[in-house]
């Protein structure tokens, strides 16, 4: 089995412009962060996904549901996506961890063969780190970048198909 995931982190946060780590914290999108999250939807739109897999914080699942109402497809929620818990940290200025473990879990239990992944930044860095070359320079995460990866589940394997400029 086969899968095309469409990873993207969420829209722009006032912590994320801000530079302070939001962790668990639950932040909203402001102004720029929906805005970002149109044009990414708009962007989307000609690879015809069939679901959008989302962490259940607020920034990643507000991005998630305007690209998946704006496709007309699913949106379902997977804690496992989300940001890393820094605990104290939050709030404070920047780190990253996490794996490959909710989407794998994902792409085996659902019938969905072409996914919006809408994430985080550690959890971007993280997947990346699995999908690109060993040695590879970490991916870019800035708000609503988007990679188009191919999950191979025989091989447990990832790899990056290309990453698509937004706005």
């Amino acid at each position: 089995m086969e899968c095309l995931l469409f990873l993207f982190r969420h829209g722009e946060t006032d912590w994320n412009r801000q530079g302070r780590l939001q962790g668990h914290t639950d932040t909203l999108l402001n102004a720029t962060g929906l805005v970002q999250a149109e044009a990414l939807t708009e962007r989307l739109r000609p690879h015809r996904l069939d679901a959008v897999v989302s962490s259940d914080l607020a920034r990643a699942w507000t991005t998630g549901r305007i690209v998946a109402e704006g496709l007309g497809v699913p949106l379902i929620s997977e804690p496992g996506l989300r940001e890393a818990n820094i605990g104290e940290a939050e709030g404070l200025y920047w780190p990253e961890v996490k794996s490959l473990a909710a989407l794998r879990r994902f792409v085996t239990e659902q019938p969905y063969r072409r996914v919006g992944v809408s994430t985080h930044g550690a959890m971007v860095r993280q997947l990346m780190k699995h999908a690109l070359p060993p040695g590879s320079p970490p991916a870019r995460t800035r708000n609503t970048v988007l990679y188009i990866l191919q999950y191979q589940a025989v091989a447990d394997r990832l790899a990056v198909l290309t990453e698509e400029q937004i706005g």
